[in-house]
């Protein structure tokens, strides 16, 4: 997704419509969709890394959506409204970016659905962090 970004903004700085600095940043006359979406790009990436960490976890952990929740709240700086609109923000990037092919991003996707899930429901299902599979307890 970043790649996907900056090739659109590096093709909107050749249209001439944003200078090649940084200050373009701070331009209020850029389209407000670009700068949400730099800054979902870097709530995505702080998603991911609380959600490694869950996972290096050595035991099994069972917890509920609110409880959930609070932790990457907490931890990682994203609020439950964030959480709740990651589908649609993500879905909204794609189609900004016009990316037809989804395939490649559906591990992102997967974990946009989650966080929509847990953002949006507090009751009805817990969430079990398993690091192992009993199957294969050689691969995390």
């Amino acid at each position: 997704l970043r790649a996907e970004y900056n090739r659109l903004v590096e093709g909107l700085a050749r249209r001439g419509d944003l200078s090649g600095t940084d200050q373009w940043l701070e331009n209020p006359a850029l389209p407000h969709g670009i700068r949400r979406a730099k800054q979902f790009v870097h709530v995505l990436h702080r998603l991911l890394q609380y959600l490694r960490g869950r996972l290096d976890a050595e035991n099994v952990e069972k917890e509920s959506p609110v409880s959930f929740v609070s932790s990457p709240n907490s931890q990682a700086g994203i609020e439950q409204k964030t959480l709740k609109f990651c589908y649609d923000r993500l879905r909204a990037l794609m189609l900004t970016l016009e990316i037809t092919e989804s395939d490649e991003f559906l591990p992102i996707q997967t974990v946009c659905d989650f966080a929509t899930l847990v953002g949006t429901y507090d009751r009805g299902f817990s969430i079990i962090i398993e690091t192992y599979d009993e199957r294969m307890p050689h691969i995390p």
